[in-house]
């Protein structure tokens, strides 16, 4: 009914179970699915449930130049204390949905090699009820690093080309395709790895 109860009466004795087969899209049964009383003669018996509100996380991990990461070892620590271990896909997500309400702590727990986490390296937040808590974390290399700038230019009479598209490609498979210079005709690339581009 309204009120969030069902009454059944004139049931014969004996025992009965109960189970919660559906409810509302946003929430979640805390308590057992299923219950199993005694009705006995005379005396009314009482099953009762209890169902949370959910919200959904997103995690997201990149290095220091916004590329995600793929492959970091997360742990979800969830608000009623159980834990999961995940890995962020190729887009360095981690998405998870209808979670009770409650504070959620994610721990980044491994990183690829050449990489090292940066602090926080643990964030607790509060999950709330038809909404998409966010959690971001930054990891940077350990490896040795360079920047790479370029400038193009007209050849004849030194004006800088905005607007001009360029490819990079470097070691290890590394290619940033779509690259547009600015106003001064420039762009900079940091943190890259050590090589030829």
């Amino acid at each position: 009914g309204g009120n969030g109860q069902v009454k059944v009466e004139n049931l014969p004795i004996g025992d009965y179970k109960v189970t919660i087969k559906e409810v509302p899209d946003d929430y979640s049964v805390t308590t057992d699915k299923t219950v199993t009383n005694t009705v006995k003669e005379g005396q009314t018996t009482e099953y009762e449930y209890k169902v949370n509100k959910q919200g959904n996380l997103e995690i997201t991990i990149t290095d220091s130049n916004k590329i995600p990461i793929q492959g970091a070892e997360v742990e979800i620590t969830y608000p009623d204390g159980t834990k999961e271990t995940v890995e962020t896909d190729s887009e360095g997500k981690i998405t998870k949905e209808n979670i009770t309400e409650g504070n959620c702590t994610v721990t980044v727990k491994d990183v690829p090699d050449k990489y090292d986490i940066l602090p926080p390296s643990e964030i607790t937040k509060p999950i709330k009820p038809n909404e998409t808590t966010e959690y971001e974390f930054k990891i940077e290399t350990t490896e040795a690093v360079g920047h790479l700038h370029v400038v193009i230019t007209d050849a004849r009479t030194q004006d800088k080309i905005a607007g001009a598209k360029v490819t990079i490609e470097g070691p290890d498979g590394y290619k940033k395709t779509g690259v547009v210079t600015d106003t001064h005709g420039s762009i900079t690339v940091n943190g890259l790895a050590v090589g030829n581009y």
